[in-house]
This record gives structure tokens, sequence and C-alpha cells, in this order.
């Protein structure tokens, strides 16, 4: 369900040019991307310091060769399509009452990271973050395909095939984790915080190997 209105909300604003003259829609530019490199330098190493207990030897790896290499992701970053929540997880979610007439019958909340972005953006980091790796593992391509199929299936039918939207699937499995680094080190620490972290850390490290991202950090020919 949560994908279905993911696609449906993305359907809705693929391609329309209008966004680029929306104020209060951030986009990835030039000072932007520079603020966030000096960011995630300095972050890090507090990141892996204060979440070492509970990070997995590969999450530990991982954060240290994205920084090493954060630039090169950022350069390869699409053109924005549409418009995403940017914060697409289980948390920012309410589910009306199984077997109730209550309509609609999911809304979204926390709208304070709204951008214009690709819509695989919104796609990957809710599969990333949502299911252990196990489980997201037996259902990830078909969870996929199953936002795709809504997104494609009425006008207006976005200009997007499989493969395409795949590519930036596997990209953007770094997305849940920038936001775990940063947001972790810059919102109030509570402990149930502190939990959500680390599994979002160890989730999308999980994602990124497994759909082999890690090639998105090579620099560009």
């Amino acid at each position: 369900m949560a994908l279905s209105e993911a696609a449906k909300l993305h359907r809705s604003f693929w391609g329309d040019e209008t966004l680029f003259d929306l104020p209060w829609d951030s986009r990835r530019n030039d000072e932007q991307t520079a603020q966030t490199l000096a960011l995630l330098e300095v972050l890090q190493p507090a990141f892996v310091e204060r979440y070492r207990d509970g990070l997995t030897a590969e999450a530990t790896e991982i954060s240290e060769r994205f920084v090493r290499n954060a630039s090169n992701w950022f350069s390869k970053i699409p053109e924005p399509s549409t418009l995403v929540h940017g914060d697409f997880r289980l948390d920012n979610l309410m589910f009306a009452p199984t077997g109730s007439e209550v309509l609609p019958p999911l809304v979204v909340v926390d709208w304070q990271t709204v951008a214009h972005s690709h819509g695989a953006h919104d796609v990957s980091y809710f599969v990333g973050s949502a299911f252990e790796p196990d489980i997201r593992r037996q259902n990830e391509e078909r969870l996929v395909l199953r936002y795709f199929e809504e997104l494609t299936k009425e006008d207006p039918i976005p200009s997007v095939s499989w493969d395409e939207l795949w590519l930036n699937y596997r990209r953007y499995s770094w997305s849940g984790f920038i936001m775990a680094i940063l947001a972790s080190m810059i919102v109030g620490r509570t402990d149930r915080g502190d939990e959500m972290f680390v599994a979002m850390a160890n989730r999308h490290a999980s994602q990124v190997v497994d759909l082999e991202a890690t090639e998105f950090l090579e620099r560009p020919e």
C-alpha cells in the first residue's frame, strides 16, 4: 500500500517543470552538495564513535567508504523528476485500522523534507529501512515492480523505463544511509532514536552491498 501511494504522488508530478519554480521544495545544487559533504566529513566519525557497539562491521566500513567518495556519488545524481517526501519510512505513515471504512487508508505525515528529486529516492529509502535484510531480499524486486506498475498504469504516464527505475533504485539505496548519519547527529538524542538510526544504518548498508551500489561511488569518467 505504501509504495502504491508513493507511486500516485510521484505520477501526479512526474516531469512537472513548474516544480523548478517552487521556492519551498528542496533541490540538490552545488551549494547544498558542498554543505552536505562538509557535514558528512565532520559527523561520520562521531556517528561511528557514538553507535560503535550497535553498528555492524559492514555499516562502519560502508560509512567510511562513502565519506571518502561522496562527491562522486553526488556528481551522478540524475535530474529531478518529481515531488518526493524525502523521509518516506514507516514512522511517518499512519494506517487505518484493518477492516475499517476509514478513508484514506494511509496518511503520510512529516513533510519537512519534501524535495524535487527522482521518485526512486522514496522507494529505495522505504524498502531499505522498513525490512530486515533477509525479508527485503526476498521481496525487494517484487515491491519495486509493484511501484513501477502503479506509476505507469494511468495517465499521465511518466517517461521512465523499468531499467532506469531499477538503476536509480540501486543508486538511492545510499539515501537512507546518508540520513542515518546526518539526522542522528543533528536532532535531539533519545533511546528510541538511537535504536532507529542504528537499524537504518545497518539495514541500508546491507541494501547497498546487496545491490552493488558501491559502483556509484566510482569517479565519473
